[in-house]
């Protein structure tokens, strides 16, 4: 199931929403596991790039890693192992996870003087 939904990021992303390509981005580099014990981290540091680039957070201001955290990591563990194999369904519940990650951690940010 590697790379099912990578693939339709690299040939189709323009028509992506760009909260699914950085939650495709990231599952697909955890799936892959690449870097070993780092897989994480550079997943991680990938969204980042991807919700930058995609205009969802241009300034880097957000911390989805702080909705990770709050969702603890048996949930993590969840996303990624759902993601993994391949179903319709793991699929949606790794993005609907992705996708709290990520309000969660712009709610997490916190404005001096606000």
């Amino acid at each position: 199931p590697y790379m099912r939904y990578g693939k339709l990021l690299m040939i189709r992303s323009a028509e992506l929403p760009g909260i699914a390509a950085a939650a495709i981005a990231l599952h697909e580099v955890m799936a892959l596991h690449p870097f070993g014990w780092d897989s994480g981290l550079v997943a991680r540091a990938l969204t980042r790039c991807v919700l930058a680039s995609r205009g969802l957070d241009p300034a880097c201001f957000s911390i989805p890693e702080a909705g990770m955290l709050e969702q603890g990591r048996p949930a993590y563990v969840r996303a990624i192992r759902g993601y993994s194999d391949g179903t319709t369904e793991g699929l949606a519940d790794s993005m609907i996870w992705f996708c709290a990650c990520v309000g969660l951690g712009a709610r997490a940010v916190q404005v001096p003087g606000a």
